[in-house]
């Protein structure tokens, strides 16, 4: 501090460090922040902006959990199909160890047996489905691969030709296997036309619907995202085929109709059309064979 005594533009005297008045301030440092410990997550990059070998690798992790998750379905469907081929099987079994009482049976008592018999076996396979569709669960949806109106229209020529196939093949087998019929030999007592109500419902409504739920919706259905719409119509058609135990050699026409119906399926985008063509086929198959019945 400057002596009171001595002017303001006095020279300081000897030895006396002059102090300014205002001190000088030195420049404040620059701030330091800290960095986060915990890091913002990366964004993610869509996979059409990555390299080639990145982008396949990553769809591969996201979808191949979800393909083996899509075999379950399959897996369940394939299984509850071994359910009816063992069904058909034990019916099979069935008919041949009571066979020897036939002989003994009036021809109405023997109708009987067969319609109490078809309840039990067919309601058995009904079950199955219906146990398949609760555990494997609804296949995915699809729309029609075609115009709606164009596969009705086409069904109806497609079925026409489908049944003459079935019948002239059958008709083959028959002249192969026997071609010299036995007049005196016993006929072949079945369910026919004139067993009204009975023969209506076992033989056409309930294989039309059932089978149609489980072959062209729930198997098809399953086999389409793995096989693509023409392999599952095809495997399907043979399964199909196959399930028919108790008509073997039919099995190649049977595979046919199976194919024809499973593209009605996939061209008509849904089962009714499938189950109408089916429904009529043995329909008139049970027409047919009254006709020709002496």
């Amino acid at each position: 501090m400057t002596d009171p005594g001595l002017p303001p533009d006095a020279p300081p005297p000897d030895g006396i460090p002059v102090v300014s008045p205002i001190a000088e301030q030195p420049p404040p440092l620059p701030r330091v922040v800290r960095p986060s410990v915990i890091a913002p997550p990366p964004s993610r990059t869509p996979a059409t902006d990555l390299p080639r070998a990145r982008r396949v690798r990553q769809r591969r992790v996201t979808v191949y959990p979800r393909q083996v998750a899509s075999v379950l379905p399959l897996l369940v469907t394939l299984a509850a199909f071994a359910g009816m081929m063992a069904v058909s099987f034990g019916q099979g079994v069935y008919a041949l160890f009571h066979e020897p009482d036939l002989p003994n049976l009036s021809e109405a008592q023997i109708k009987d047996r067969l319609v109490n018999e078809m309840l039990v076996f067919d309601g058995l396979d009904t079950a199955i489905v219906v146990l398949g569709i609760l555990i494997a669960g609804r296949p995915l949806a699809r729309l029609a691969a075609g115009h709606r109106l164009a596969a009705w229209a086409l069904a109806a020529p497609g079925f026409v030709v489908l049944l003459a196939v079935n019948l002239g093949y059958h008709q083959i087998l028959k002249w192969l296997i026997n071609p010299y019929p036995d007049p005196d030999a016993p006929q072949i007592i079945d369910i026919g036309l004139t067993d009204g109500a009975w023969a209506i419902l076992l033989v056409c409504v309930q294989p039309a619907v059932v089978e149609e739920v489980f072959f062209r919706y729930l198997l098809l259905g399953h086999l389409r995202p793995h096989l693509g719409a023409h392999g599952a119509v095809w495997l399907s058609a043979v399964i199909f085929g196959m399930a028919h135990l108790g008509n073997v050699p039919g099995w190649p026409v049977l595979m046919l109709l199976g194919a024809g119906l499973g593209y009605a399926r996939v061209y008509s985008g849904g089962l009714t059309l499938p189950i109408l063509l089916h429904f009529l086929h043995n329909f008139a198959v049970l027409l047919i064979d009254h006709a020709l019945t002496p």
